[in-house]
């Protein structure tokens, strides 16, 4: 059941060269986790700051427009 908004942290991850094994030994979350909060399965935000740290991004650029590959 998604619940969430659509956010943009398989995008950044991916930008930032991180696996989703990687960036959850990076927050200390499980992978599965890394899987749910990236498909909105799960809700992002009690977790966007410590991800958009790691991922080397601004908090709000999770929950930004769709970002495109320029």
């Amino acid at each position: 059941m998604k619940n969430t908004a659509p956010n943009n942290m398989a995008f950044l991850r991916r930008r930032a060269n991180l696996t989703g094994r990687r960036l959850s030994l990076m927050i200390g979350e499980l992978p599965s986790t890394i899987s749910r909060l990236e498909s909105g399965e799960i809700d992002l935000e009690p977790y966007q700051v410590k991800v958009a740290k790691a991922i080397g991004c601004k908090p709000e650029e999770l929950f930004a427009p769709k970002l495109k590959v320029k």
